[in-house]
């Protein structure tokens, strides 16, 4: 086979830079208002509204990270632009059965759950975890549909203007006493974000790709019936795979409310929106590049798949490691002042939470790699390796009675072995799926 002209590279380089910039910028923006609005909302929050938001945050993300019984996550790679559609409809259709029965089971169960969680909250702002679950639903509908068409400015959009409205609505509802402004805004700020995206779908030239892949009509009852048949074995084992990394991510957060008690939580869920939580916003974006990229691989049947998670780990790679650098240096100097007075006991919790971030920084953007390469059960085998690993050491710090620090650091410590252990295993996946190629092209 013939090598790639130099010039032809030279210019796929440039354009993946290009959509790469184009992702990054909203996620920047968006995370550069939630940045500067720290010193207002704590000034206007305390310790015992970001630990409600940690735990309400923990329990939306667990239950949206299935709500969509997880067919979305086939978009990207199905070389069908039918069998996409049926897969998104499918998904949509699961979203609004999911967000109902959780409205139902919160509106019921609030006051126990509210006791269970330590979240006095919940009994009354108990209608924010459907809210925010189907928020999330839609959401990740719409991302796939935009990845598969390559439209990175509107996701780009998406995130600046999620961001933007999320602190909105934090500022907004401050005087109404409580952590309602910090409840809602995250489901407000991913709903505002979906209208907008759709909304710029139908006047952009890139979304008009993302509208419709191809044809005009909805899928009927057949093709449905069709796709369900055929993957839906691989959306039962991704829901599997989805609910229990969702529970090794957010479950131990829960469980530390209840045992570290509000205060350790708080300064965690603040140093999260400090670090954590802008890193997310890049691992999404290096993510959505990420999937577009491999997916376009895939679907060609004969591409190399390694490569790909190569060149990925090495920008998110080197991201990290400049960004705990600069985190661990920064932080005596820049916590205080940008939090105020009481808030300088968060700056160990921000050294831990930034170790921490640069390791899903890593692994974060390959982690959908595993599903798409076919491997769902890999997938499936490191989520339970990690909900044990990072559960498994909080329970035990618990058991223990070891102090709260000690017990945060330890998770922090059991998570970023657990990132590490994913990256090694969709390398050893993707280069397998390239033998196999090769060895039938041989």
């Amino acid at each position: 086979m013939s090598a790639e002209p130099a010039p032809a590279r030279r210019g796929a380089v440039r354009a993946s830079g290009r959509a790469l910039a184009r992702l990054l910028s909203g996620g920047i923006v968006g995370q550069a208002v939630l940045l500067v609005s720290s010193p207002v909302l704590t000034r206007l929050y305390d310790e015992a509204d970001f630990a409600a938001l940690a735990v309400v945050t923990g329990v939306s993300a667990t239950l949206g990270a299935v709500v969509t019984g997880c067919w979305e996550r086939a978009v990207v790679a199905v070389r069908s632009d039918a069998v996409a559609r049926a897969l998104l409809v499918l998904a949509l259709a699961c979203t609004v059965v999911g967000s109902l029965t959780v409205g139902v089971v919160t509106a019921v169960g609030r006051r126990e759950l509210a006791r269970v969680l330590s979240v006095p909250a919940l009994v009354d702002w108990w209608w924010v975890v459907p809210l925010t679950v189907a928020a999330i639903g839609v959401q990740r509908c719409t991302s796939v549909a935009l990845v598969r068409a390559s439209a990175y400015g509107a996701l780009g959009t998406r995130s600046a203007v999620q961001g933007v409205v999320q602190v909105a609505v934090a500022l907004v509802l401050a005087p109404l006493g409580g952590p309602v402004g910090l409840l809602v805004g995250p489901a407000v700020g991913r709903a505002a974000a979906t209208v907008g995206v759709v909304g710029a779908a139908r006047t952009g030239r890139e979304a008009a790709r993302a509208r419709r892949p191809r044809g005009r009509s909805l899928p009927g009852r057949r093709a449905l019936r069709a796709t369900w048949a055929r993957h839906g074995a691989v959306a039962a084992t991704s829901s599997a795979s989805a609910l229990v990394n969702a529970v090794g991510l957010q479950l131990p957060v829960v469980i530390l409310a209840a045992v570290a008690g509000a205060t350790s939580v708080g300064l965690l869920a603040v140093a999260t929106r400090l670090v954590a939580t802008p890193v997310a916003v890049v691992a999404e974006a290096l993510g959505h590049h990420h999937d577009a990229r491999l997916g376009a691989v895939l679907r060609s049947g004969t591409g190399a798949a390694a490569p790909v998670v190569q060149r990925t780990l090495a920008l998110s790679g080197a991201l990290a490691a400049l960004g705990v650098a600069v985190v661990a240096l920064s932080a005596p100097h820049v916590v205080g002042p940008l939090l105020g007075q009481g808030w300088d006991a968060a700056v160990p919790y921000v050294r831990l939470t930034a170790v921490v971030a640069g390791a899903q920084l890593v692994a974060v953007p390959v982690s959908r790699t595993l599903v798409m390469l076919g491997a769902p059960g890999a997938q499936l085998g490191w989520d339970g390796v990690r909900l044990v690993a990072t559960f498994g050491t909080v329970l035990v710090c618990a058991l223990a009675d070891v102090d709260p620090w000690a017990t945060v650091a330890s998770w922090a410590a059991a998570a970023v072995c657990s990132y590490l252990a994913l990256v090694v295993l969709v390398l050893v996946v993707a280069r397998r799926r390239d033998a196999r190629v090769l060895s039938r092209r041989g």
